[in-house]
């Protein structure tokens, strides 16, 4: 809400696949009120043997940019 649908993926860099997870390292362009930023991201899905996701973590790489675009 706070960034009225205005995150758009610029790339997806790569992909990491193991056992019981998967991670997707992302460039995101995030526009809130006059504000832009680029950040990059790692969404780290975790998966049951059934093939569902179980957890989805994010983390990124410049935790000050973001703060400062959502805080």
């Amino acid at each position: 809400q706070q960034t009225h649908h205005s995150v758009d993926v610029l790339q997806w860099e790569d992909w990491m696949v193991g056992v019981n997870d998967l991670a997707g390292l992302v460039k995101l362009r995030v526009q809130r009120e006059g504000s832009i930023g680029i950040v990059r991201a790692v969404f780290l899905l975790a998966m049951s043997r059934e093939g569902r996701i179980k957890r989805i973590e994010l983390f990124f790489s410049n935790l000050a940019e973001v703060e400062r675009l959502f805080v």
